[in-house]
Parts: C-alpha cells; structure tokens; sequence
C-alpha cells in the first residue's frame, strides 16, 4: 500500500512498482496534492493489480477498514503536507495531517498486522546544523513545523517499530528531491528556476545564494524506497546514539554532494543558453544555510547509492520544457 500515491514521488514509485511482480498495490490518497500525471497512470492502468481508494488518512476508522480489507503486507507511507512556508503560516493542518494522520496509519497497519512500514521523512528535521555532512545520529533542531511534524512522525515510526506493533518500522529523510512533473505549487528550487527560466526571466535567489543543498533524483529516492521496504526485517547495527546491536530506523537518502543556490543557477542559465543574472531576494523563513547527506548507513545497511548525474539529469528537464514548449 502506497499512502500519498497520487504525489510526485508516489506516481514514479507506482510506475517502478508495477514492473515489480507484486500480488497487489493499493493506493490511498485524498487527492489534496494530486500530481498531473496521475490521473492518465491511473486510467492506463485500471487492473485488478492496482486499486485506488479517495481516503484522507486523518480518518482513522476508514484507513483501519481499507487495510484490513486489503490484507496488506507493506505499508509506504508517502502523504503529507509537504509545504515549509504553509507550514509557518498554517501550522494545524499541518500538525494534523503530518503527526495525526501518520498515527493513524501507524495503528492501522498494527491492528492489521501488517508487516514492513516506510516513512517518508525529511531533512528539514535537522534544522540548522554547524556539522557536516549530517549524520542520522546528528540532533534534530527543525526551523519549521513542517520539519517538527516529521521529527515526531519518525518518533512514532520508530517507537512502533521497537515495541515491535509493526515487525519492520524504517524512516527515510528524504533530501531534495527533483524530477520533472513536480506540482509547481509544491515544486522544490529547481523546478521554480526552469519555469522562470523557460519564459525568459531571470531566476529569483533569496538570501545570498551560497546555502547548499543535496539535490536527489525522484527516481533515486524510489529505488531508496524500494530497497528500505525489501530490507532485511532486523537491521542490526552500532552507533553513537543507538546502542549496539540496536535495531537501524532512519535513513538519509541524499546524494551526499552539496551544491550552492547560485551554483545551480549558473548551471541552468547556461544550459538554456541565455544571459541573464539572477534576481536577490530576502531570505525565506524557515530556510536552512547548509544541508547536504551523510550516506554511509543507506549504503551499508540498506545497499543503496544514489546513480543519477545531477547535470545530466538537469539538461534533460530542460529539454522536454523545450520541447513541451
């Protein structure tokens, strides 16, 4: 079962799904935060392999029945409200969505025995940091209620996980992850500078332009996700914070490579080939300085490493921008 399926992330995790031999893939999702291409995946692929249910995960009782009548196995749980600044300035549903709503995907998956559970978590829940690259044992300081909610839903993941409610319970924090089709509303930098970029205008920095950022290929976080939710059900490991031999939780999936606001404007002004210089701007609340992956755990424990080439990746969604256009 994918919650959130018919998101950014969750359409290319169906699409690498489907050419999985799975019995069945469930898709649960209120639709709030529908991806544009969901619809057309949806309709050309109405088979008895996949099911989609119109469900908001803060009704416990309705998630509870879905599950139970669907006899699932593994539960990715993808749905959220994903928006920093929505977050600042709206933080209830936030709050609701992000920490109640996982609760109740987390009790209905205990109740119904399902087996594997995956969270999709983020790096905003280390806030600002003086050490890098950050590690999972590094502390959590989130500067948003966003970043807060998901620092609490990997609490509950993790305390599921250890009382052992759920056999398997695994936290991703996902970096920042781009690709092409993302929902311009929710869109990460890169899709923002494209679009600004595609209609000739120059592209807007806010703040000084030097903060880095791990930038992470959609379809790398899928096979991340896929390798977590197939992953051995005891992940043993030592560590700083964890005590040895203590059951591994979270994972980063990053790239761990930092590249720099500015740095990724100059890249993209190139490959449109135009002269522009970027517009300044104040900085965003709630926005981290500094932030790129330690990825040393997800390699060693959970056999994944991130393939995409960034620039490479870049100059294709410019090109299908081009040639939409």
């Amino acid at each position: 079962m994918v919650t959130g399926g018919a998101g950014f992330i969750g359409v290319q995790l169906l699409k690498k799904l489907l050419s999985m031999k799975l019995d069945k893939i469930i898709v649960i999702d209120n639709l709030s935060n529908m991806n544009k291409t969901f619809s057309c995946f949806l309709n050309s692929n109405s088979d008895d392999k996949l099911s989609f249910y119109k469900a908001d995960i803060r009704n416990k009782k309705e998630i509870f029945e879905i599950i139970k009548d669907e006899q699932i196995d593994t539960c990715i749980h993808l749905a959220a409200r994903v928006s920093v600044p929505d977050s600042i300035n709206n933080p209830d549903y936030t709050i609701d969505v992000n920490i109640n709503g996982t609760f109740n995907v987390l009790e209905a998956c205990s109740g119904t025995k399902v087996r594997n559970f995956v969270f999709s978590s983020s790096c905003a829940v280390y806030g600002e940091s003086n050490k890098l690259p950050l590690s999972e044992n590094d502390p959590l300081m989130p500067l948003s209620p966003y970043g807060a909610s998901k620092a609490a839903g990997e609490a509950l993941v993790s305390s599921y996980g250890r009382t052992k409610k759920i056999q398997k319970a695994i936290s991703l924090r996902f970096f920042n992850v781009y690709g092409e089709n993302q929902n311009p509303q929710y869109a990460g930098v890169i899709t923002k500078f494209i679009e600004e970029l595609s209609k000739g205008s120059a592209p807007t920095i806010f703040g000084d332009g030097e903060q880095t950022r791990d930038f992470i290929h959609v379809s790398d976080v899928v096979d991340a996700i896929i390798s977590a939710s197939s992953a051995k059900h005891e992940l043993k490991g030592a560590d700083v914070t964890r005590n040895e031999g203590s059951p591994l939780t979270t994972f980063n999936v990053g790239t761990g490579c930092p590249t720099s606001i500015n740095e990724l404007a100059g890249k993209l002004i190139k490959i449109f080939g135009l002269n522009l210089k970027p517009i300044s701007s104040n900085m965003l609340a709630g926005e981290i300085k500094h932030c790129y992956a330690d990825t040393e755990s997800c390699r060693k424990f959970l056999n994944f490493v991130a393939k995409e080439n960034f620039d490479s990746k870049l100059a294709q969604m410019v090109d299908n921008i081009k040639h939409i256009r």
